[in-house]
């Protein structure tokens, strides 16, 4: 009975992760790209485990819950969010960069010779929508029962004989 857990752990997992590949979570987050995947460490976290009867599905991501249920998020130790604008801002900590000023919301870096670089946006909160991705639908399910049924049919068949 482990082996036929283990096997739907392993398909309902494919389906999951499948539908966040395809783009199919909604709402989705930005106009391009693929929703719950920019760096892919969430989709890459979730896993499976058999516990007695059950097969369950998760992930050990702080954020992923608030992902899949939504939910407002709010500083802990500072009074704003640093919501990063740039590609080198979401690799480091406001804190990182030298030559920075605060105007209208947003952290600035001082460019020699050019326009300031829009770092962060400065939230006192941000509301997330729920976007659920670990659940099965319908379709999800016709793969799984037919593993069932397969399974049960093997082992009916070889204790006939």
């Amino acid at each position: 009975m482990r082996d036929l857990l283990n096997s739907l752990g392993v398909i309902a997992l494919r389906q999951i992760k499948a539908r966040i590949r395809g783009g199919l979570i909604r709402p989705s987050t930005n106009k391009t790209g693929t929703t719950l995947v920019r760096s892919a460490k969430l989709i890459n976290s979730l896993t499976y485990r058999v516990e007695g009867n059950q097969v369950l599905i998760g992930t050990n991501l702080a954020y992923a819950r608030i992902q899949h249920e939504g939910g407002t998020i709010r500083p802990k130790s500072a009074r704003f969010l640093a919501i990063p604008l740039c590609p080198a801002a979401a690799a480091r900590k406001p804190r990182d960069f030298t030559d920075t000023f605060i105007a209208k919301g947003v952290i600035f870096q001082k460019q020699p010779g050019k326009a300031p670089l829009a770092l962060y946006a400065l939230k006192r909160s941000v509301t997330l929508p729920a976007r659920p991705y670990l659940f099965l639908d319908e379709s999800d399910r016709e793969p799984l029962r037919a593993l069932v049924i397969s399974y049960f049919r093997t082992k009916l068949l070889a204790g006939a004989s």
